[in-house]
């Protein structure tokens, strides 16, 4: 099912790109040391279960955006708002048969010249 993870962070990247004027990335691992603001899109966690010979997974998905320079958090919420109203899993098709909004958590990386949210979904395939 790893393919499948993939694809659906490619789905996503393809939905959120189209929505801003800076990049989106697929992946944990993201040096933006260089891009002073992006989105990255991954699944950090995720569990499988079976039932009659059928299995699902149900995942956590991270669209996590950061800024590089210290913003007030309405201006993080403006482009939280954006990526949570275009997470619709209708936009995904096939690729997951559920996705749920499940929470964000503001990042704390002032000290390293950088503000940022990362929105939690839970999604199903």
């Amino acid at each position: 099912m790893s393919n499948k993870r993939g694809l659906i962070r490619d789905a996503i990247r393809d939905l959120l790109e189209p929505l801003f004027s800076f990049p989106v990335y697929t992946g944990r691992d993201v040096d933006g040391r260089k891009v002073p603001q992006f989105i990255n899109v991954y699944l950090p966690t995720g569990d499988v279960e079976y039932a009659v010979l059928q299995k699902s997974t149900t995942a956590v998905l991270a669209v996590s955006y950061r800024v590089e320079d210290v913003v007030d958090d309405d201006d993080l919420d403006v482009v939280a708002d954006k990526i949570e109203a275009a997470m619709k899993p209708q936009a995904l098709g096939d690729l997951v048969s559920g996705m749920l909004y499940d929470g964000f958590e503001y990042l704390d990386e002032r000290e390293r010249g950088f503000d940022g949210i990362t929105l939690r979904f839970n999604v199903v395939y």
